[in-house]
């Protein structure tokens, strides 16, 4: 056996062990971040539209607070798992929680498989994969879309996950060396999903697919299956009952994430790694003008910028994917680095560089996932546990006044609230929610201004931290009917 068949066999297996070792690393932390029910935000908006979804399936309705109904979540991957749910007998909280499991198997298998397309070194999906798990420099934001190894668990069970997962799926169809005919009908329905469950997530699909289609050359006109994939997509989303598309991508309304110019702070902190990967585009490019990699990271920093100069927030999200692409190129160009000093060295490719480089990246998530585990089972969160407890004791589909904080959790319960700091859930009514919110718990006010709040939304209960100055006004003779229920944090009362 030659030296260079001894190489490649050492170099297949070394990465294919590395790579389910990474894999295995980061399930048993999420198995650990699911017994602590570390979750958060967006986690429990999720829960609350399954729960919503598997008492009515086939009505809308709202499961944050006695209203209208809201729109915004009514996503395919929504109703699958609210299926799953009623049929398993799992809560809404433990089905999402399963499904954030099986999207972080199929994530890595689909990182696998798209970064092997890009370079065939079988060390090419472990340095990947270490890559988008770890350059992150900065504190990441905690959105959809961002895989860094502090976000992941917590995004993992989100739409948008899932639909990054199919758009990956659809760009491998897309360039397969060996394209099939029933290839461009699961492109189409993959463009359609991916635009139901998550539209941010279409801005990488569009740009990636359209690249693809662009590469092409004039041989693009003579086959029309992406553009005519995505603008199918774009018209039968826009005819989506459940969400305003238009108002969703490109609105400054409440309909928009109001969050969204977080992605445009700190840049240079957070999102140098893009710079860096500039000079690598530059470089494929003049190698290979239809590098379609490369035309994609042109196209998403262009709609980066656009969001910027506009105002249109949700168009930043971009940089969570021009991110994930510079991950991939600098993977690609470590590899390809390694095997041309390992060829000046005379080596035909001594896979030590490489390697070396691996086991570093290893050992770093090593570090981070032992120190984020010891940390967290030291400092275990209470907000699953504190909404159970307090949501039990108050009947389903009644309104209390609480807290922000708890308030997140609740409606996942069947509680119905005042406010959270959501505000596309509560449309215009958001600033004036909050600000009665305020007036409620503010020790200044008096019970004839609370009493003119409880009227105003019905409410039943009220959910008080422990120890608050209002919880004595509150038990006021005649003003309620006393304490329901109290532990550390929470007190409960019941209103008249």
């Amino acid at each position: 056996m030659s030296t260079c068949e001894t190489e490649s066999g050492f170099l297949s297996r070394f990465g294919t062990v590395l790579f389910y070792l990474i894999a295995v690393i980061i399930g048993a932390q999420y198995g650990i971040f699911t017994h602590l029910k570390h979750w958060i935000g967006d986690f429990y908006h999720h829960a609350a539209f399954i729960r919503q979804l598997k008492s009515t399936p086939f009505e809308l309705g709202n499961p944050f607070f006695e209203g209208p109904p809201v729109y915004t979540l009514y996503w395919p991957y929504e109703y699958l798992i609210s299926l799953i749910s009623n049929f398993s007998g799992l809560s809404p909280h433990e089905s999402l929680a399963l499904f954030g499991f099986i999207n972080l198997c199929l994530l890595f298998l689909a990182i696998k498989k798209f970064a092997l397309r890009i370079n065939a070194s079988p060390l090419m999906p472990s340095l990947s994969l270490l890559l988008v798990l770890l350059l992150w420099p900065g504190d990441p934001l905690n959105f959809s879309s961002f895989y860094s190894l502090t976000t992941i668990f917590f995004v993992a069970s989100y739409p948008a996950t899932f639909a990054f997962i199919l758009s990956l799926a659809c760009i491998l169809l897309a360039t397969s060396p060996s394209p099939k005919t029933s290839y461009k009908i699961i492109i189409a329905v993959l463009s359609l999903l991916v635009i139901l469950i998550h539209p941010i997530t279409f801005m990488f699909l569009g740009a990636t697919l359209g690249s693809i289609w662009i590469a092409k050359g004039r041989s693009c006109l003579r086959d029309l299956t992406i553009p005519t994939a995505l603008l199918l997509a774009l018209i039968l989303a826009y005819f989506w009952p459940f969400f305003p598309l238009s108002e969703l991508i490109f609105g400054k309304t409440f309909s928009a994430d109001p969050n969204g110019y977080a992605v445009y702070k700190n840049f240079l902190q957070r999102y140098w790694p893009t710079l860096l990967a500039i000079p690598l585009v530059v470089l494929r490019l003049r190698q290979n003008r239809a590098d379609f990699l490369s035309l994609a990271f042109i196209g998403l920093y262009i709609l980066y910028g656009l969001g910027y100069l506009l105002g249109i927030w949700n168009l930043g999200r971009s940089i969570a994917f021009i991110m994930f692409i510079s991950q991939i190129l600098s993977a690609d160009f470590i590899i390809n680095f390694c095997k041309w000093y390992g060829k000046k060295c005379n080596c035909v490719f001594s896979p030590v560089y490489t390697t070396l480089i691996l086991l570093i990246l290893f050992l770093k998530l090593s570090l981070v996932s032992w120190g984020w585990i010891d940390y967290t089972l030291q400092n275990p969160p209470t907000l699953y546990q504190d909404a159970k407890e307090v949501a039990a004791q108050i009947k389903e589909g009644s309104t209390v006044i609480a807290p922000p904080d708890i308030s997140l959790a609740l409606p996942s319960f069947g509680i119905k609230v005042i406010v959270f700091n959501t505000p596309p859930f509560f449309g215009e009514s958001f600033t004036k929610r909050n600000e009665d919110l305020r007036k409620f718990f503010t020790p200044e006010s008096n019970n004839e201004r609370r009493a003119e709040i409880i009227k105003t939304y019905q409410a039943k209960n009220f959910i008080i931290p422990n120890g608050h100055p209002i919880i004595d006004p509150l038990l006021q003779p005649g003003f309620t009917k006393g304490v329901v229920f109290f532990n550390q944090r929470y007190v409960v009362i019941e209103s008249n």
